[in-house]
């Protein structure tokens, strides 16, 4: 396995270190066959011995013959690691050193150039640059070029009044299509001529803002975003447009307005639409949730027939559904209690390192100043003087200071990955908060903790069916009324038709208090027609409910009975989409495989 990996990823390392955390002890020293062996990279090294070290258990080296059971075989352990640090860096230097020194030099230093350029002699060594891909041809040219479709894309964003949508698909009618030979979607080309190193006509080599720590096309990207292989290089090339161009440009999107302010969306990215795409949050006045395939491929592409879905619905739904899953408190607890056993068997105490690391800088410092005060003195009895005495004294200190430099680069190592063990515990510990609550407390959790705890479950839906808008037509009039007046329907109880019973009267065919029951009944359930037609055996209740609000009656009756006790009236259910629902925290943990019917 590979030096650089972490000891997580390395096939039977974590096997080793389960073994280690036994209680009683199954074994007490590690022996490796030389220092490579227990890491190339101090993230690689370091945590699991200083583990082992703090459950009692050391490591040895054969080739070698000496182990960190003592002070002094830990220096040499670290001067050790110190090496193999160091030799994976030279062997990245002698690698990228070349490709760093082309594009301090301004020129082609490979990869694929941005749109718009083409390479200039390439091959040749030391000769090849970007230039923009214009049209040189000394006669008529059947070659589509970059540069010259960017100048036309500018022009007809601002024809089209910024509509990028109306300017990609008029580029793609003219046969102006992208680089792969694509046609161009409103986000590429608005990405492409928005870009502010594409508009200053600069191209950023190792960028620290493109990157994060980790790993990234490949490369590997150090504490702050900075690259290991080098420092960023910014290269001039020659603008695609004028400056003025660009001053239009720039005002002309300046003058289409601000951007609406953000929306917390917590299902962005965790909402699989029925295509197989993704929803993410947006829209205009109301917040709700677009599948990505309504955004077309290209200008003029088909769009997915996903509907749009009421961001607060399935929010709502979303997270009750995660409060029933997680409602078997004590199973999350013993979830959220493996996790802290898990990675409880992770920690490393970083704060004796750091306090070890300050004092050896500490020693280190006072060393370097007796050294330098002896040194000098050893230079005054030799007759040296002036930079002669100067170069005996930085020869004497170099490896001090070498050794400090070590130290201090160490310590600011385990200060990050003590603030990265922090976080994960953090993270073990939303859980237990999470499994502390009763059922009734998760509910009531403010929309804005909601995506952290979405997170920490790591939830995934999928949108399985999405039952289909009501069909139109006129709403119920007897429905409407109670929602119009802001009433509740009220309950039929003996004492409420003792309030309106000589209102109605004894001239009807069917009884009165049956009548008004069933209609009541209808204002509060939605029932149609139709159905009380079949319970009642008549088919004249619409006529009596007619009839009844025409003469005033039905206002009466309604004022008599404003202090009962009732209901609302009927509502059609929203539109809440067949879901299914999973997360899982780092175990793949299923928290429900089976959608609502």
């Amino acid at each position: 396995m590979s030096g650089t990996l972490e000891a997580a990823k390395r096939d039977e390392l974590p096997r080793l270190m389960k073994d280690a955390r036994r209680n009683p002890r199954a074994f007490d020293v590690v022996v490796v066959n030389e220092e490579r062996a227990i890491g190339r990279r101090n993230r690689a090294f370091w945590p699991w011995v200083w583990e082992l070290q703090d459950l009692g258990i050391f490591v040895a080296i054969v080739n070698g013959e000496y182990d960190n059971s003592t002070e002094e075989g830990e220096s040499r352990m670290r001067k050790a690691a110190d090496v193999a640090h160091d030799e994976l860096k030279l062997i990245r230097d002698r690698t990228q050193g070349g490709v760093q020194e082309k594009a301090s030099d301004g020129g082609y230093a490979g990869g694929r150039p941005r749109y718009g350029y083409r390479i200039e002699n390439k091959g040749r060594k030391r000769e090849s640059r970007l230039v923009l891909d214009l049209c040189d041809c000394p006669a008529a040219c059947s070659v589509l070029h970059e540069a010259v479709v960017l100048r036309r894309a500018r022009s007809l964003v601002i024809e089209c009044q910024g509509d990028w949508s109306k300017a990609a698909l008029r580029l793609n009618a003219e046969g102006s299509f992208g680089r792969d030979g694509k046609p161009w979607s409103k986000d590429n080309l608005r990405n492409k001529l928005t870009n502010d190193d594409f508009l200053e006509g600069l191209q950023v080599w190792r960028n620290p803002k493109n990157r994060k720590t980790g790993t990234r096309h490949g490369v590997t990207v150090g504490a702050g975003g900075r690259s290991p292989f080098g420092e960023t290089v910014v290269i001039e090339l020659p603008p695609v447009f004028t400056p003025q161009e660009v001053k239009e440009l720039r005002q002309f999107l300046q003058q289409r307005g601000p951007v609406a302010g953000a929306r917390q969306y917590p299902l962005s990215g965790r909402l699989t639409s029925q295509c197989g795409r993704q929803y993410f949050g947006g829209g205009g006045k109301k917040r709700q949730y677009r599948c990505a395939g309504k955004t077309p491929e290209y200008a003029g592409a088909k769009r997915c027939s996903c509907p749009v879905l009421d961001a607060k619905l399935v929010e709502n739904e979303v997270w009750a559904r995660v409060c029933d899953m997680v409602g078997d408190t004590e199973q999350l607890k013993h979830l959220a209690a493996h996790q802290l056993e898990k990675h409880a068997g992770e920690q490393v105490d970083y704060g004796r390192r750091i306090e070890e690391f300050h004092q050896q800088i500490e020693d280190s410092e006072a060393a370097i100043a007796v050294a330098t005060a002896a040194a000098a003195r050893q230079a005054a009895r030799r007759g040296l003087a002036g930079k002669a005495a100067e170069q005996a004294i930085d020869r004497t200190l170099t490896p001090l200071n070498g050794e400090l430099a070590e130290t201090e680069r160490l310590l600011a190592e385990t200060i990050a990955w003590k603030h990265e063990a922090e976080a994960t515990t953090q993270r073990d510990q939303d859980i237990c908060a999470l499994a502390e609550m009763t059922r009734a407390q998760r509910e009531n959790v403010l929309p804005g903790q909601q995506p952290l705890y979405l997170k920490v479950l790591s939830v995934k839906a999928t949108v399985l069916r999405v039952p289909p808008p009501r069909a139109p037509g006129r709403p119920c009039a007897l429905v409407s009324w109670f929602w119009e007046n802001k009433r509740l329907v009220p309950e039929l109880t003996d004492a409420a038709w003792a309030k309106v019973q000589h209102l109605m009267g004894t001239h009807w065919a069917l009884d009165p208090r049956q009548i008004l029951g069933a209609l009541l009944h209808k204002a509060r359930t939605g029932s149609n027609w139709a159905d009380l037609y079949e319970a009642f055996d008549s088919r004249s209740l619409r006529t009596y409910w007619t009839r009844w609000q025409a003469s005033g009656l039905w206002e009466s009756v309604m004022k008599n009975l404003a202090d009962e006790p009732g209901m609302a009236a009927f509502k059609a259910p929203p539109r809440i989409p067949e879901l299914h629902i999973e997360g899982d925290i780092k175990l793949r943990v299923a928290l429900d495989t089976k959608a609502t019917e």
